[in-house]
Order: C-alpha cells, then sequence, then structure tokens
C-alpha cells in the first residue's frame, strides 16, 4: 500500500515537474516573441522616422525655393514701384518687412544702406501696399518677418 502511495506521490510528483516544464517554456517562449514584436516595431518606428525626415527634407527644399520664388516676386514688385535715380547705380539698402497672410505690408524698417536708395525702397515698398506672398503656411511663416537686400536695377 505504501509502495503503490509512494508510487503515486512520484507520479505526481513528476507530472507537476513536467507541467512546470511545460509553463516555463510557454512563458520562455512569450516573452521571446514579445521581445521579437517589440524589436520588429523599433525597427518599423525607424523607419517611419527615416522616412518622415526624408519627406520633411524634401518639403524644406520645395518651401526654401518657394521662399525664394515670392522674394525674387517681391523685389520686382518693389522694383516696379521704384522711382530711380543714377545716384543709386551699384548702391542698396537693407529692409525687415513684415507682411499680413496677405501680403498686406505691416511695417517696413530700413537696416541699413545708402539713404537715397532706402528712402526710394521704402517708397515704393509702401506704395504696392500689398507683396506677393503664398498661401501655404509653412512657406508664409518664411516670408511674414524678412530682411531683404534690395539693389536697385538701374
Amino acid at each position: 500500500v505504501e509502495k503503490k502511495k509512494a508510487e503515486e506521490q512520484a507520479k505526481r510528483a513528476k507530472e507537476n515537474r513536467e507541467k512546470e516544464e511545460r509553463a516555463l517554456k510557454e512563458a520562455n517562449r512569450k516573452r521571446k516573441e514579445a521581445k521579437e514584436k517589440a524589436e520588429q516595431e523599433k525597427i518599423l518606428e525607424e523607419q517611419l522616422q527615416a522616412e518622415q525626415a526624408v519627406r520633411q527634407q524634401k518639403r524644406n527644399k520645395q518651401v526654401l525655393s518657394e521662399v525664394q520664388k515670392y522674394q525674387a516676386l517681391i523685389k520686382q514688385t518693389i522694383q516696379r514701384n521704384l522711382i530711380v535715380d543714377d545716384a543709386m547705380k551699384g548702391q542698396s539698402c537693407r529692409f525687415n518687412i513684415r507682411l499680413a497672410s496677405n501680403g498686406l505690408v505691416i511695417q517696413v524698417k530700413e537696416l541699413g544702406g545708402d539713404p537715397l536708395v532706402c528712402r526710394a525702397g521704402k517708397a515704393a515698398i509702401l506704395k504696392a501696399v500689398e507683396l506677393p506672398v503664398s498661401d501655404a503656411p509653412d512657406v508664409y511663416q518664411q516670408l511674414r518677418d524678412i530682411n531683404f537686400t534690395f539693389a536697385p536695377e538701374i
């Protein structure tokens, strides 16, 4: 009888050990799966960030070229409204121009340069009332407060 009990206990102990081993293996498998999943998610996140960086870089280049385009348009607008004098030849003036979102000139500050060019340039900017600006918000952000060197084309 005792031998039977001992065998039964040994059998139960063996079953318990096997059960624990299976549970341990299952836990290890789940941990490994979770680790692999985390690594995959990390790789995907890094790829996504790299793609976003590339897209942002392309957009920054577009914005820069748009800003340059609008700066050229602003220069042309000022040039059209400018009353020129031969004394302005080879001279320039630096301005700070603040614009509203529709291109309305809010403020013009002379930052230095030839006094004759500065007076004539400021008058030409104010005469224009509105200067060309982009509808794209990120391009407008670059144009709303610009420092601009103006050299009249004579």
